[in-house]
């Protein structure tokens, strides 16, 4: 009869160190350029989601903003685009 348990501690192991991986990479990568953007132009975080609130109507607020900016939120495709429109640069330029 074969044993598992070496293969069931095993896996665990390596579970549990990719979650500890995963739990370190950041869930965007535009957070760095969009708090460069914002400070360029002078916004505050509360700012930046009266502008995305009011020209878009996505309803974030001043923690979502923070969140994105720290890399701990991810930004979904809309939201990049609006955030783009507001500081008057290219997508592009917010994830590169």
């Amino acid at each position: 009869m074969y044993d598992y348990r070496p293969f069931q501690v095993s896996t665990l192991f390596m579970l549990c160190i990719y979650l500890q991986l995963m739990s370190h990479m950041k869930a965007n990568i535009s957070g760095a350029n969009i708090k460069k953007f914002r400070k360029q132009l002078e916004l505050t975080q509360i700012d930046l989601a009266a502008a995305l609130n009011v020209e878009y109507q996505i309803n974030l607020d001043r923690s979502d903003i923070s969140e994105i900016e720290r890399g701990t939120r991810g930004v979904k495709d809309y939201e990049l685009a609006a955030i783009a429109a507001i500081f008057e640069v290219s997508t592009d330029e917010l994830i590169s």
